[in-house]
């Protein structure tokens, strides 16, 4: 291909303008570059670009709603100051996905994120921290244990935070602040501030719990008065007389009220002494003590049974009142004094008034439990609001390291030789000093990212015909050229160097030819071919 000999700005005009046209689209802005990042183990998974910005990418836990990060290079230098200003923030998708923008990095530097994630309880969340915390509060508080308060607060942290990984083991290490004001939640919190949210927290429980046992002890130290009422009963010998008499005559029609047919089994059983002995309470259970109440109720009424029984057996006939079919006549004056006795203010009553006692006592043990068992939802209700209120601030890093190394790229463009006086099609090799990216803009860019040296060979035939002062160095048409260039735009370079050939010496008598260079401008483009060290 040959090229018009014209003057040599023109004929650089006409070399530049198809070249600058080729290059308009490198003008365009870098394409949006990604990182990915995993939150997990700390790690990005690639190198990082650098002189760029870029996106980091990756899953945030369930419940995030906010990310933060700031961006360190390490080790530090002074220069680098303006890298950890501000912050990037992104929010979270449906799935958890987020993107970070990072500001353009230096080559060759390990970099450290600090992530900030903003997180709260998922309902998932929430409804383990629920299901935890019920049983922690059941055991340590509902159910009477005296354990410190420490193990309670230390029991629902950890509630808190298997409530925030939701089951799962968490991942790496993560330092949690929390933003709200939750003593019982936040780690950092003082003791005096956790002693006092769980004694506010825990009051009404605790006066249920206290008012449940001391209906309890009420209960028990009242047990040996019935019992010794009945001890009594089942000594009288009078009424163990009277029922002996009674049992062997013949009117023993239910119908006839002396006959002890007429009395019910439980009251038959207190009369004869076989009463099953007063249940005792002590750490009783609700279904325990709602039995005994019913127990002591039945007992009390079958006392009146037989109180009401024997006083109607012994009272004299009158006008209102007319004899009985069957008197126990049998009876000494001092056995009817005796049963009397039993029956009017003697062990019969008694025994039905500690029956009373002993059922208000067990009525009152259950209004407790109820009473426990509100304040237990009650103290479950604030708990499970303050969890789900609370905003978690989780700190966690992760660290990366930009590429480096010195930048080669193909070189392909088109030459003019000054005393050639003719140009050429070239290709060779640029060598960069410097780490590159292509992507980056070349405004504030260093000398060393925009200078290279280039070596390479013409490709197209340089020798005229009527010109015999050069000769192609090598084979008929290659010719190798040692310079350097300066990148105009991201892909486009002017240059300027020494293009090697062979001179004829100008004696026609001598055949020896020699090693020349000659000047030459160029226009070319780099094509990215990779890094000779440390790249990627």
């Amino acid at each position: 291909m040959r090229l018009d000999s014209d003057h040599p700005t023109r004929l650089l005009r006409r070399l530049l303008l198809p070249a600058l046209l080729l290059a308009a689209p490198a003008w365009a802005g870098p394409a949006d570059q990604s990182v990915p990042l995993d939150l997990s183990s700390g790690s990005v998974g690639r190198r990082l670009p650098f002189d760029v910005p870029f996106l980091l990418e990756g899953t945030a836990p369930a419940g995030t709603s906010r990310v933060e990060l700031r961006t360190a290079l390490e080790p530090a230098r002074e220069r680098d100051a303006v890298q950890a200003d501000g912050a990037s923030v992104s929010g979270t998708d449906s799935a958890g996905r987020f993107a970070l923008q990072v500001r353009p990095l230096p080559a060759d530097r390990r970099v450290r994120f600090e992530i900030a994630l903003e997180r709260s309880l998922t309902e998932n969340g929430r409804r383990l921290f629920r299901q935890d915390t019920e049983a922690l509060l059941r055991r340590e508080v509902a159910a009477g244990a005296s354990g410190p308060d420490d193990r309670l607060r230390d029991g629902i942290r950890a509630a808190f935070d298997r409530a925030l990984e939701e089951g799962r083991v968490a991942g790496s290490a993560r330092e949690r602040t929390l933003k709200s004001a939750a003593p019982l939640l936040d780690p950092g919190a003082s003791a005096p501030q956790a002693a006092e949210a769980i004694a506010r927290l825990t009051r009404e429980t605790r006066a249920a719990r206290a008012s449940l046992e001391a209906a309890l002890v009420r209960h028990d130290e009242a047990v040996p008065s019935l019992t010794g009422a009945r001890t009594e009963i089942a000594a009288s010998q009078a009424l163990e007389g009277l029922l002996g008499a009674l049992e062997k005559q013949p009117e023993l029609d239910p119908r006839n009220p002396r006959s002890p047919l007429a009395l019910s089994q439980d009251a038959l059983a207190l009369a004869r002494g076989e009463a099953p002995a007063a249940p005792l309470l002590a750490n009783a259970g609700a279904a325990e003590i709602a039995a005994a109440r019913e127990a002591h109720r039945r007992e009390s009424r079958a006392l009146r049974e037989l109180r009401d029984w024997l006083q109607a057996l012994l009272a004299p006939a009158s006008a209102e009142r007319p004899a009985p079919a069957a008197r126990p006549e049998h009876l000494s004056a001092g056995e009817r004094q005796a049963l009397g006795e039993l029956a009017s203010r003697g062990a019969l009553r008694r025994a039905e008034g500690w029956a009373g006692v002993l059922e208000d006592h067990a009525a009152d043990a259950e209004q407790a439990l109820v009473a426990g068992d509100r304040a237990l939802e009650r103290m479950l209700g604030d708990l499970d609001a303050t969890a789900a209120a609370a905003i978690v601030r989780e700190l966690t890093t992760a660290s990366g390291t930009t590429s480096a190394g010195l930048y080669v790229s193909l070189d392909l463009g088109l030459l003019y030789g000054f005393e050639v006086d003719r140009g050429a099609i070239h290709a060779g090799v640029n060598v960069y000093f410097a780490p590159v990216n292509k992507d980056a803009p070349l405004r504030g860019a260093s000398l060393a990212k925009r200078l290279s040296l280039t070596v390479g060979l013409t490709l197209t035939d340089m020798q005229q015909e009527e010109d015999d002062r050069f000769e192609s160095l090598i084979s008929d048409r290659w010719n190798v050229i040692v310079g350097a260039g300066l990148r105009v735009t991201r892909n486009l370079r002017l240059g300027a160097g020494a293009l090697l050939l062979l001179k004829n010496d100008p004696n026609p008598l001598v055949v020896d030819r020699s090693l020349g260079a000659v000047p030459y401008v160029a226009a070319s483009f780099d094509v990215d071919v990779g890094r000779l060290f440390g790249g990627e």
